[in-house]
């Protein structure tokens, strides 16, 4: 079992970064994308290896089971796969590559047509098949309006790109949460039963702020990571990039205003964290569990990032800045 030691403001210092099925995840997960002929082409299958993609996953969710993981590394896979694609379209091809993206989700999350998507929506709708009718179909409402949610913003960005209209730094950090797919990981932390989490407590008004607070801390490291990926592309969403073009600054000076955003938001996500502790409306086993499993998901992207990808070149490192 691969684990890491990190102090954290719970006081465990051992986690669990690795999630036991990986190897085996990883296995079916290619399998059943051979079998829809989901690659492109060789190329395409080479690069998803190459990057771990089926890896990250199992990162963020090193306490799944098989059952729970394998439909979400499925949907990841998917979601990685587009974006990638998506950056080898220009102008109006790169519009449309995410509309009739959007028209096969619906067609498969809907009416069963979409073969790839409906399959994803099935086998996640009965990750919760132990649950009550109604958990199912508000788990499953709420997946459809994330991914939804992810696609139109890839039609954003591309209709922005189309019109040479970079968005103003906090018009981007409005759509963020959706482009970057950090609300749709969050979200999966209610999809793994031995986090204790369900739909009700991950959105209550207690964890507002903090899981609000968790998705940008994520969201801003991802910038960091991939800004020169996005350059490369033809891209400017990101945060990184938006303050050369907006506010002028050279790339020393903007990446450095990031950093100091992130660490904020750091310091803040801490006292948040010991908010919930103090929290007499929570139950105590619930407040561990909350930050165990908001801490290991951000270690994981960390890690991923860092040492398992390469598919950003030029990583910023800010880990040791502030601990966890």
């Amino acid at each position: 079992m691969e684990t890491i030691n990190k102090p954290t403001i719970t006081n465990q210092t051992e986690f669990k970064v690795l999630n036991p099925y990986y190897k085996i995840v990883d296995f079916e997960v290619n399998k059943w994308a051979e079998e829809l002929n989901l690659f492109e082409n060789e190329e395409e299958k080479i690069i998803s290896k190459n990057q771990h993609l089926n890896k990250f996953t199992s990162r963020l969710y090193p306490n799944a089971n098989l059952k729970e993981l394998l439909p979400i590394s499925k949907l990841i896979l998917v979601l990685f796969l587009a974006d990638d694609r998506a950056d080898r379209f220009h102008g109006k091809g790169k519009i449309d590559f995410w509309k009739n993206l959007l028209s096969d989700f619906e067609q498969g999350t809907n009416n069963g047509q979409g073969i790839v998507w409906g399959m994803i929506f099935s086998e996640i709708s009965l990750i919760h098949c132990n649950h009550n009718l109604s958990s199912i179909a508000l788990a499953g409402k709420n997946f459809r309006n994330l991914v939804r949610n992810f696609i139109k913003a890839g039609i954003w960005e591309s209709e922005n790109l189309f019109a040479n209209n970079p968005p103003l730094p906090n018009e981007y950090l409005k759509k963020l949460k959706h482009s970057s797919g950090a609300e749709i990981a969050i979200h999966f932390l209610t999809h793994i039963q031995s986090n204790k989490i369900d739909l009700g407590t991950l959105y209550s008004p207690e964890l507002k702020q903090l899981r609000k607070t968790l998705l940008l801390i994520i969201c801003l490291s991802n910038d960091l990571a991939s800004f020169s990926k996005e350059e490369c592309s033809g891209d400017f969403h990101n945060l990184v990039l938006l303050y050369e073009i907006h506010f002028k600054l050279n790339r020393k000076e903007s990446i450095a205003r990031v950093i100091e955003k992130l660490n904020l938001l750091k310091k803040k996500y801490l006292s948040l964290l010991k908010q919930v502790q103090k929290n007499p409306g929570i139950c105590p086993e619930k407040k561990i569990s909350i930050c165990d499993s908001f801490n290991g998901l951000l270690l994981g992207c960390e890690i991923w990032a860092k040492e398992d990808t390469g598919r950003y070149v030029g990583v910023v490192t800010i880990s040791n800045e502030i601990e966890l």
